[in-house]
């Protein structure tokens, strides 16, 4: 019979049940996968709580745990989404299985994406849809999205156009306000998108050591401006490259390495952004089983977490309890 470690169920539970009004909760690492993954297989319920699936979702994606795609299937609404929470939960089962799936699962969520475009409630399905298209990445990027958004675009106008602004003022406001927020959406959020998927196909096509040392840089936010996706992208595919390339955890290593020491010194009023890259460099690249300079962890142990990065091993993480504001315990460098 196996050995259960205890502590990865208990950072699992207190992961899924955080408090987050207040607080960070970082996706836990390390995690005993022999553990884990059965209980996530255990949690993926229709039933569950919608913090929870989500989580799960991100959880389970980090970590590559493949066993789980079934169950993410059963997730997606049957027969259709009525609820902005329905389409949420719709959406992190999508992500999981674009992640995660076989070619099956994966074109079974994209079938399910593409029907939503042609059903969705812009107002209730926006962000959740925009997700689902990032990870899925369709052949046409967010085309599909796009014509979605103006398409609710134009229906507005048309109703603006017979309604009265004397005897309806503030249904005017509210029309023009939805009308702006979806052409916002139509016209800058799926470019950058589109973008993004962009910046995916490129670094996909690279061989192995330059896409690594790549990744690396997106990672460490020194590629122009990544989106918020693109890092989590890069971090989920780091990741995995060592199972795939063997070689590549060395290549990893290297180049954190390499950004940490290039951002040490002094950086007058940048110096804020130059440490937390510096800080991030040198816990992503103990992640991976780097040996940074013995100052460097020093330097690194003292600087503050905000819970945010993926690559960072934080087996002491205090996660806060439901309803309660809690603290967090410094990770190791």
């Amino acid at each position: 019979m196996p050995i259960i470690d205890p502590s990865t169920l208990e950072r699992l539970d207190a992961y899924l049940e955080a408090d987050t009004r207040y607080d960070v909760a970082p996706i836990p690492t390390p995690l005993d996968q022999l553990v884990a993954e059965p209980v996530c297989i255990s949690r993926i319920t229709p039933d569950a709580e919608l913090q929870v699936i989500e989580r799960l979702a991100d959880l389970t994606s980090f970590h590559t745990y493949r066993r789980t795609a079934p169950q993410w299937k059963t997730i997606i609404a049957r027969p259709y989404e009525s609820s902005a929470q329905d389409y949420r939960r719709s959406a992190a089962a999508m992500m999981a299985l674009a992640w995660l799936g076989e070619d099956d699962q994966r074109a079974h969520a994209l079938n399910h994406y593409n029907g939503l475009l042609g059903r969705a409630d812009p107002a209730k399905a926006q962000e959740p849809m925009f997700k689902a298209c990032w990870a899925l990445a369709p052949a046409d990027g967010a085309a599909g999205l796009r014509a979605w958004a103006r398409r609710e675009a134009d229906r507005l106008g048309a109703e603006l156009k017979h309604t009265d602004p004397n005897q309806a003022p503030g249904a005017v406001r509210t029309l023009e306000s939805r009308q702006d927020m979806l052409l916002q959406f139509a016209n800058l959020d799926t470019a950058r998108l589109d973008r993004d998927l962009a910046a995916r196909r490129e670094i996909e096509a690279m061989p192995t050591p330059a896409r690594a040392r790549r990744l690396a840089r997106v990672y460490a936010r020194l590629d122009p401006a990544p989106s918020t996706e693109l890092v989590w992208w890069a971090a989920l595919t780091l990741n995995r490259l060592p199972a795939a390339e063997p070689k590549a955890a060395e290549v990893i290593q290297t180049e954190f390495i390499a950004i940490a020491e290039a951002h040490k010194g002094e950086h007058g009023e940048r110096q804020p952004q130059m440490d937390a890259i510096r800080a991030r460099a040198i816990r992503a690249s103990r992640y991976f089983g780097g040996v940074p300079q013995p100052s460097d962890l020093i330097w690194a142990a003292k600087q503050p977490d905000p819970g945010i990065d993926l690559l960072v091993l934080r087996p002491d993480w205090e996660y806060p309890a439901p309803h309660t504001h809690g603290t967090k315990a410094p990770p190791p460098p």
